[in-house]
């Protein structure tokens, strides 16, 4: 009788448990079902923080604005962010935390580097990933779940290096690039260079730097000069390039400076001052822009975060509205990556856009100069 009863104990106790775990699975299921949850992945501390502070913050402030017109379908979005520390080695970490935390797409990475490491990881677990700003060239041609909002650097840097040529007549640039994230800065530098080869019927020589080294910015500046160019070209982030500018000018170098649109965020002109003025790039975004959509953004986001929108900023709003709309569209069995392939245009808050069948988006340029501390455009290319 004894063990009898000992076992109705022991039976009833375990249905209880799985009675518990049943509803704990139902009320987990029911939670998910009340919002819908998407990613972001960027630097948010580190050398490049400053882009992928930016990047955050224009997501941060698109879902604000879709959870006060109803969220998608009636359901709210929520913002799960990741901070990849600018260190391609806790990328997977970061990302696989975002998947566990059960995002159906990720808003990132911020770099080039960074999203490379990343795309093993987000294809094997089906995961769409948009880059706001990762341009490598290494990314385009695959059809995968990685898309993105910018143009390719063989793009923009072939514009920038068609310009010095054939506009400005310059035959002999001397061209660094950042060696932590050579997957973006060293094919930006060929691509810029092949127009001066062509023209020039000569190789150009590129020299790779390491920020990280100690007081790197005096001796690069002085070895810049012994090279006799004709203009200067830097692949490499803000406070990196206005850091060389810096020196390069003290040191009485004069020729022309290009940088890639890696550089062309506040950092540069808080840090390069005078040093940094003329300094030209190409880019899809454009500061100057009168679009109706892009003030309305500017302001909303200067009301929210006390200062202008970059085009980190930017281009992660505009990556954040594709999801938006394709995730309110198509049908439930179709797989996101194909309700984007899907849509004939996206509505840009600069320019309206769509995929091709690799995930790019092709944008035109413009031709930016720094003057008097601000970032004119003169040109579209």
């Amino acid at each position: 009788m004894g063990s009898s009863k000992t076992g109705i104990i022991w039976f009833h106790g375990i249905l209880v448990t799985v009675i518990c775990c049943l509803m704990f699975l139902c009320v987990a299921g029911c939670d998910r079902e009340k919002s819908i949850k998407i990613g972001f992945a960027g630097s948010l501390t580190g050398r490049f923080a400053a882009l992928g502070i930016d990047g955050r913050d224009g997501v941060v402030l698109a879902v604000e604005e879709i959870n006060e017109k109803g969220g998608i379908n009636g359901l709210p979005v929520e913002l799960v962010v990741g901070d990849d520390r600018s260190d391609w080695s806790t990328v997977l970490e970061v990302d696989r935390e975002l998947i566990d935390s059960g995002v159906v797409a990720i808003v990132g990475h911020m770099t080039s580097v960074t999203t490379l490491a990343a795309l093993p990881l987000i294809n094997r677990e089906k995961i769409v990933m948009i880059s706001p700003t990762a341009s490598s060239e290494e990314l385009a041609g695959r059809d995968d779940y990685f898309f993105r909002v910018v143009n390719s650097n063989r793009y923009e840097a072939g514009k920038l290096g068609a310009y010095a040529v054939g506009k400005l007549g310059l035959r002999k640039p001397v061209c660094l690039f950042d060696l932590t994230n050579t997957s973006f800065s060293e094919s930006w530098s060929s691509f810029f260079t092949a127009a001066f080869e062509a023209a020039a019927n000569r190789n150009i020589t590129l020299t790779g730097f390491d920020p990280r080294a100690d007081s790197p910015y005096l001796g690069l500046a002085r070895q810049l000069l012994r090279h006799g160019a004709d203009c200067l070209v830097i692949a490499g982030n803000a406070v990196d390039t206005a850091m060389i500018c810096q020196q390069f000018r003290k040191l009485g170098g004069d020729i022309p400076i290009f940088s890639s649109g890696w550089a062309l965020t506040r950092d540069l002109v808080e840090h390069g001052g005078a040093s940094v003025e003329g300094v030209m790039f190409v880019q899809k975004f454009d500061r100057m822009s009168q679009e109706p959509r892009y003030l309305d953004l500017k302001k909303a986001f200067v009301k929210r975060f006390a200062r202008e929108p970059d085009f980190g900023a930017v281009n992660a709003y505009d990556a954040a509205q594709v999801l938006f709309t394709a995730l309110g569209k198509g049908r439930d069995d179709q797989e996101l990556k194909d309700r984007i392939k899907n849509i004939e245009s996206f509505r840009g808050l600069q320019l309206d856009f769509k995929f091709d069948q690799f995930g790019e988006a092709l944008h035109r340029s413009n031709l930016i100069v720094v003057r008097n501390g601000r970032f004119v455009t003169i040109d579209k290319l």
